[in-house]
């Protein structure tokens, strides 16, 4: 770790323990994490040394825009959620913070908020989107959380947490998204979540985790925004590998993941059709369509976009189409930035998939947009 990288470490690190309020609660734990006006300085602070140009090697390729690892981000809320740790740690937990980004579709820049911690824990995964009114064709906007407790490992799996966040808008807002209560839901590790679009959806969302071993597992889940819970089906085994990521449009489930637990692995994706009514998917046969390490994939309905570290220090991409029997996907892939554990979500547009991704070099968290002037229609 370089000095810029200790610093930022070190500031984050003050933060969560020098400020106190709200109450998070963790396996034999309780953690207090204030929201102060020292957290406009730690954000003054961190920005700054990213302008002044202390941010690790790799990140000049790509716009810095926090500081923190494991970054994973989401299309929802009129905008972007973005979810990361403040720091790296081997054992333990760190603070989790999220920020939330507005696209400009004319400049392909985004304009981040300040970041917000919200709770404790590693590996956060974060999906956003729209559950029905009645009697309205709209969805009020609902953002999902997961995350391991602590640090695990394949012989010693995990708490797995969940948290169910609505947008809260205004100048009296204290932050932008009002988050429940944290909730444990299941044990493993590497969980990631994705809610079912289009917006004015059901509440439906998936969940897949790795559990002991190799074996990989899903969740079906219906999101409760008047008491910001969730009702999960069984947790259900579907494969063998490593750190999973999932998409659903619809549905339409895509999942992909590592075969093998070295860097680089192969990498595998699968397509599953989504039964709400049961809580459960039917999954084609997996396919071998790359290899890297730390995959992570969005889908708008016909686009589908994954992102991967390749080589090292080398983040790529695969853009894929289903074909008509909605089994396979054709991607074409190719190398687009610098850094490690990328994230992406995708926007629907009228000349293909708009897209941004997250990725961090170092400690130093950076984006990469690719907007056009066509806006989303949802």
């Amino acid at each position: 770790m370089g000095n810029a990288e200790a610093l930022v470490s070190v500031i984050k690190h003050q933060f969560t323990e020098s400020t106190r309020g709200d109450t998070m609660k963790h396996p034999s734990r309780t953690e207090k994490i204030g929201r102060s006006r020292h957290a406009t300085l730690v954000r003054a602070t961190l920005l700054g040394l990213l302008a002044a140009g202390l941010a690790p090697a790799g990140a000049l390729a790509a716009t810095p825009f926090d500081a923190g690892v494991n970054p994973s981000i989401a299309n929802g809320l009129g905008g972007l959620v973005e979810v990361h740790q403040a720091y790296d740690v081997s054992t333990g937990y760190t603070p989790l913070w999220y920020s939330v980004g507005t696209p400009q579709f004319t400049s392909s820049v985004v304009n981040w908020s300040r970041s917000y911690a919200y709770d404790h824990g590693v590996d956060p995964s974060v999906a956003s989107g729209g559950i029905r009114v009645p009697g309205s064709l709209i969805g009020d906007p609902a953002v999902v959380e997961v995350h391991q407790a602590v640090v695990g490992s394949p012989t010693s799996p995990v708490a797995l947490w969940y948290r169910v966040g609505t947008p809260c808008g205004g100048s009296s807002c204290p932050q932008p998204i009002v988050w429940g209560a944290s909730q444990i839901y299941d044990t493993g590790l590497n969980p990631s979540v994705a809610f079912n679009y289009p917006a004015g959806g059901d509440g439906s969302i998936v969940e897949v985790h790795q559990g002991q071993g190799n074996a990989l597992w899903y969740r079906v889940g219906k999101v409760s925004l008047s008491d910001d819970t969730i009702a999960w089906g069984p947790s259900i085994y579907f494969d063998a590998g490593y750190h999973p990521n999932v998409a659903v449009y619809g549905d339409t489930v895509v999942e992909v993941h590592q075969a093998y637990q070295t860097d680089p692995s192969a990498l595998w994706y699968s397509v599953g059709t989504l039964s709400t009514q049961t809580m459960t998917i039917t999954w084609s046969q997996s396919h071998l369509y790359d290899n890297g390490s730390s995959p992570a994939i969005s889908f708008d309905g016909s686009d589908i976009k994954e992102v991967h570290q390749g080589a090292p220090g080398a983040v790529w991409t695969d853009i894929g189409t289903l074909t008509p029997d909605a089994t396979t996907i054709n991607f074409v892939g190719q190398n687009y930035d610098s850094g490690t554990h990328p994230g992406v979500a995708v926007f629907p547009s009228c000349s293909g998939p708009d897209s941004v991704e997250v990725q961090q070099a170092g400690n130093t968290l950076t984006y990469d947009a690719y907007l056009t002037s066509c806006p989303p229609p949802h």
